[in-house]
């Protein structure tokens, strides 16, 4: 097992012991890599999978249908251990795995609309089931506002209402930070599928998020663009692993 670009690979002997269930050998899985049914990467002369393409891997063994509808991002992976985030934290689309309020606990308020979402989320922020569209707080109420892995669920007509209601709610130098996922153009109905692994300060989250949408089309440029549109500032772009990035805009 090796750490590389926020990614945990595992030798072929691992992703046998990880895929015990299906009883493949090492010369399977070399003729799975090499027809291009999992995704692999020589080391040192040595066969790799990182744990998020052999998570997508054994989702089209268990729901083969799914790759023929499927679009896969590519892994990603994204290490926050050493993010620093200040003030009071409005994190969007906070429910699920609820990463930043795993990561700042306490210090975040985590809205969703889907109640359900919050119910499911680790403990730690107030939860709130609101929508992003309409913030229900007053002008200037945080420092920072996150939003990780959450617009790619929002129609795109709706991300400029969304980024104005950030803005308003930012006080004055706080800061919008945006992670998330670039979208290519793609057929109508077509699933989008990503794989994340996120590195906590004390543990490594695995996550997945799906989406089906005949609208979908996102890149960093574009939330680059909207996000000076309604008047913020760009201070930093981060590509990761080219298929995923964090923006940070200031107020």
């Amino acid at each position: 097992m090796i750490k590389r670009d926020a990614l945990t690979y595992l030798d072929l002997d691992e992703c046998v012991l990880k895929l015990e269930k299906y009883d493949y050998t090492k010369d399977e899985m070399i003729t799975f890599i090499k027809q291009g049914k999992l995704k692999g990467e020589k080391i040192d002369n040595k066969w790799y999978v990182n744990q998020c393409d052999l998570r997508y891997f054994t989702y089209c063994i268990e729901q083969p249908e799914i790759l023929k509808q499927a679009v896969y991002s590519g892994a990603i992976g994204v290490d926050l251990s050493q993010l620093s985030l200040n003030g009071k934290i409005l994190d969007i689309g906070g429910g699920g795995e609820g990463i930043i309020g795993q990561l700042k606990s306490d210090e975040v308020i985590a809205i969703d609309p889907l109640k359900q979402e919050l119910i499911e989320a680790p403990s730690g922020p107030i939860k709130i089931v609101m929508n992003a569209k309409e913030l229900l707080f007053l002008d200037h109420s945080f420092e920072t506002v996150t939003s990780f892995f959450t617009l790619m669920y929002i129609k795109n007509e709706e991300h400029k209402q969304v980024f104005e209601e950030i803005y308003r709610v930012l006080k004055p130098n706080g800061h919008f930070i945006l992670w998330d996922v670039v979208i290519p153009k793609t057929i109508n109905n077509t699933l989008f599928i990503a794989f994340l692994e996120v590195t906590l300060p004390n543990k490594t989250v695995s996550t997945g998020y799906g989406q089906k949408r005949n609208d979908k089309t996102q890149t960093s440029d574009y939330f680059i663009d909207l996000g000076k549109e309604v008047g913020f500032q760009v201070e930093s772009v981060e590509d990761i692993n080219n298929n995923a990035y964090c923006l940070k805009f200031t107020k």
